[in-house]
């Protein structure tokens, strides 16, 4: 089972059979005894756990295997856990494993008509019907070619393999995934039905069905399409129904979305609900969500409501000051104090840097990676924030890529990190031959990225923060305050 799966399903998988349905539950056993162990710093208890592993491939079920597998790879034995996957391919060919590689080569394949003739090929050698429960992957495959269609501008064939889903909770990701692609290839007339379908398809999870596996999953991805089908209205000019999808979304975000202000002030503005549009864009800029364009907008907005610019400078300055008082109180109960731990790495010069070189001064780690999208969406708030302290000696910027993919990875940081003109300090924290981890980020729990730590002079983390919300005004300022905060506390 998937990762993805796992999140919608839990318990024992039922296909045919008592006996089947007994291993499976060894099986979930075992993978739980084996997490516990595999976290122990006893070495009698690692060594134990690595004689019960291998001892589990004297068994002729495939899950067994699994466990033993997933039981190498968290005790940091990655390539144990390669090594037996290549050999339950063999000795299961019709099982997860070898469907798992089969679907991967669909997923690697660049040539559309071989993509095709893979995947068709895939369905006959395993076919959904016999994959019991664990029919995700095959939403996966068929994704991946309605998106590959979608980008290459063959919508009627983007639209047969977005037909539907098996999987119900994914079912709104699958036909909103695609019709992502169908809009930036400028197709919205094939996309909105998509929207419209991912919609109707994860409604449903928000309350009648909001009890059942993968709810949770179906619900925080609704919003996301109700906002899009509301931009693709506004683009139309239909602002009654762009207000209504709106208003769906913001009732049922779980956290303050990124452009929905900003949208409805268009939507007010095109109704001619001048007032409402002006406060819509005004919480916009007042959130640090604005750039220049809205600026200007509230400006205007300002003058056509009052007759007169007189009083703005005054208004906007008093904006900002409330924005930043909110800010700061926010952030004083983020405020930790943990030892940073120390690390060595090579940068792109190929000099060697250390955390204890910058001792006395604060510290900003970026962990980021070059496939990620959240990565380089922030990465214009972060040259504007080293540029603001490019001539401040007390702090320092280090750009930590982590978790890259591919070999030759040094190469592609440096042609995007030059292609983008960033003028940014970059390290390299490289993954384990053996165990496939990044030392650095390991070091620093780094579960998703982006990562960013603040650390001041003393070597203490003072703040943590993941991922990107967009904004750049707010990613600036927020950033700033942690580094002033973290330099007062030293």
């Amino acid at each position: 089972m998937t990762t993805l799966a796992k999140i919608f399903f839990s318990g024992t998988v039922l296909l045919a059979g008592t006996a089947v349905k007994a291993q499976g539950t060894l099986a979930d056993s075992l993978n739980r005894k084996y997490t516990v162990m595999a976290r122990s710093s006893n070495p009698d208890t690692l060594q134990l756990l690595q004689k019960e592993l291998y001892g589990l491939l004297k068994s002729k079920d495939e899950r067994i295997w699994n466990v033993a597998r997933n039981g190498f790879y968290q005790m940091k034995k990655g390539s144990v856990s390669d090594s037996l996957q290549k050999v339950m391919v063999k000795k299961f060919p019709n099982g997860s494993t070898a469907r798992s590689a089969g679907v991967g080569k669909i997923y690697d394949e660049k040539d559309l008509l071989k993509k095709e003739a893979l995947y068709k090929a895939w369905l006959k050698k395993f076919p959904p019907e016999n994959a019991g429960s664990e029919k995700i992957e095959y939403d996966y495959a068929k994704q991946a070619l309605a998106t590959a269609f979608a980008q290459a501008g063959n919508t009627p064939k983007a639209l047969q393999y977005s037909d539907d889903f098996y999987t119900a909770p994914w079912r709104g990701e699958g036909f909103a995934g695609v019709g992502v692609f169908l809009l930036r290839a400028g197709d919205t007339t094939a996309a909105l039905p998509l929207f419209k379908k991912a919609i109707a398809a994860t409604e449903a999870f928000l309350d009648k069905r909001k009890d059942e596996p993968g709810a949770a999953f179906a619900a925080v991805g609704y919003p996301g399409y109700c906002m899009t089908y509301a931009e693709i209205m506004l683009a139309q000019k239909n602002y009654t129904e762009a207000l209504k999808y709106l208003t769906l979304a913001e009732e049922n975000s779980r956290t303050t979305r990124t452009g929905l202000s900003a949208a409805k002030a268009r939507i007010m503005k095109g109704l001619g609900r001048n007032l409402e549009a002006f406060k819509a864009l005004e919480t916009t800029i007042a959130e640090g969500q604005g750039d220049d364009k809205m600026k200007a907008e509230l400006k205007a907005m300002y003058v056509q409501l009052n007759g007169t610019d007189a009083g703005f400078e005054k208004y906007q300055a008093d904006m900002k000051k409330q924005f930043l008082e909110k800010l700061r109180t926010q952030l004083s109960k983020q405020l930790i104090k943990e030892p940073a731990a120390p690390f060595t790495l090579k940068d792109a010069s190929g000099k060697q840097v250390s955390l204890a070189d910058y001792k006395g001064k604060v510290v900003v780690l970026d962990f980021w990676a070059t496939w990620c999208g959240p990565c380089k969406r922030s990465f214009p708030a972060m040259q504007v924030a080293v540029d603001k302290y490019a001539k401040d000696e007390n702090v320092h910027f280090l750009f930590v890529d982590t978790w890259e993919n591919v070999a030759d990875y040094e190469a592609e940081v440096n042609k995007f990190i030059t292609e983008n003109k960033y003028r940014f300090h970059v390290v390299f924290d490289p993954r384990h031959p053996e165990t496939k981890a990044s030392a650095v980020a390991d070091a620093y729990k780094v579960n998703s990225i982006p990562a960013k730590f603040v650390i001041d002079g003393n070597g203490n983390i003072r703040f943590k923060m993941s991922g990107f919300s967009g904004g750049n005004d707010a990613a600036v300022e927020e950033l700033s305050e942690m580094i002033e905060m973290a330099r007062k506390s030293s």
